[in-house]
């Protein structure tokens, strides 16, 4: 994942930034319930502590894996491309729309027509 930090000197650098966890924890407050039929709820500490996996992506930085829904206008060539630059490539490995790197895999395609 790429985020951007700026460095001392000003420039943008797309290194990963620690964080320091000791220096957030001293200013982090228990989430107290004021009603007890309220659940409790997480504070952005609990969250950056924990430990959250990578999102597996069929298409590299393009489609996440999971269902995807594409639209757009009528005769606009939306099947074709879906299937040629993306679809094809997925089952075989190779790049899709000629740039980006795929995990080969399975698809299932399923077209709705209004």
């Amino acid at each position: 994942m790429n985020s951007f930090s700026q460095t001392e000197t000003g420039t943008l650098s797309s290194e990963p930034q620690a964080l320091n966890l000791p220096d957030i924890e001293k200013y982090a407050e228990p989430l107290h319930s004021h009603e007890e039929n309220l659940p409790l709820g997480t504070s952005a500490f609990d969250i950056l502590r924990k430990d959250i996996p990578e999102i597996p992506f069929v298409i590299k930085s393009l489609l996440p894996e999971g269902y995807a829904i594409w639209g757009g206008k009528a005769k606009a060539g939306k099947s074709m491309m879906i299937l040629g630059s993306i679809c094809v490539p997925v089952v075989s490995g190779t790049e899709a729309l000629s740039f980006f790197e795929t995990t080969k895999g399975k698809v299932l395609y399923l077209c709705f027509r209004g």
